[in-house]
């Protein structure tokens, strides 16, 4: 409930928190899930550990209320950002990581704030040493130089586009600005920066 993921209507209808409102009735099928947040949990946790056990218990519970076949992703922020710079509990990006594979659901992180070395691994989720199926980033590519985002996939949903084609594309994806200045902040980051 405490992500944003943007204010286009699809993104809006990702996002769990107030911002969202303005959009609503909104789409049908979009699901929000509490996601652990220690410094207002709803009661006290004696450790990390507990707390994580507690999240992944509602979390699984939940797919299994909506029809696990009927869910085809979880949209998280690695670190949830502008509600709080809220760090995950130990174990938890793990956790829903194995309630992914368990149930063939797609994990995707939405490293748009935290990614691009803010919080000392290219993108938050390797902190976790977790592998989403996609990352969706911006921000950070171009240092705000220019506008530019991207989605980042596994090897098994890029070879589905080796043979199917996807029919989208807008006014200015892949605009020259962006990708040059993206080039030119992924070159610095590699030669001045030292992740991992």
């Amino acid at each position: 409930y405490r992500a944003y993921h943007g204010s286009s209507f699809g993104a809006g209808n990702l996002t769990g928190e107030p911002r969202r409102y303005t959009l609503e009735p909104g789409i049908p099928g979009f699901v929000k899930f509490t996601d652990p947040y220690l410094y207002h949990a709803p009661f006290p946790f004696e450790s990390e550990e507990q707390a994580t056990e507690h999240y992944l218990g509602q979390l699984r519970d939940q797919i299994i209320y909506e029809n696990p076949d009927a869910v085809a992703a979880i949209v998280m922020e690695s670190v949830t950002g502008s509600n709080g710079i809220i760090i995950p509990p130990k174990g938890y990006l793990q956790g829903v990581r194995k309630i992914c594979d368990e149930f063939g659901i797609m994990m995707v992180c939405d490293e748009v704030m935290a990614g691009w070395g803010r919080t000392g691994e290219y993108f938050a989720c390797e902190n976790w040493g977790i592998e989403p199926d996609m990352i969706t980033f911006a921000k950070g590519v171009t240092c705000g130089y220019a506008p530019l985002g991207g989605v980042i996939v596994s090897k098994k949903i890029a070879e589905f586009f080796d043979t199917h084609k996807l029919d989208c594309g807008l006014t200015y994806s892949a605009h020259p600005l962006g990708c040059a200045a993206g080039v030119a902040c992924l070159n610095f980051y590699r030669k001045r920066t030292h992740y991992g």
